[in-house]
């Protein structure tokens, strides 16, 4: 569902990150938003070159940086 030329307001909270996340899931109760924001962390993570990835962490509010893996 993500539309990449679509105008969002930056996520800079957590809890707006985890709401985004959760709205786009429709809503699904059985569905926890934040372990979908540590997967595709996580995936991200695993999948981009490192210089890339050092890019993308620099840019991410300080509050979200929780969600990359270690």
């Amino acid at each position: 569902g993500w539309h990449p030329t679509a105008r969002f307001l930056p996520l800079k909270t957590r809890d707006l990150f985890l709401e985004r996340i959760h709205d786009a899931l429709h809503q699904e109760p059985g569905i926890d938003a934040e372990l979908v924001a540590r997967a595709v962390f996580s995936l991200l993570a695993r999948r981009l070159p490192a210089s890339e990835l050092e890019g993308i962490k620099t840019v991410t509010p300080k509050e979200l940086h929780a969600f990359w893996p270690l």
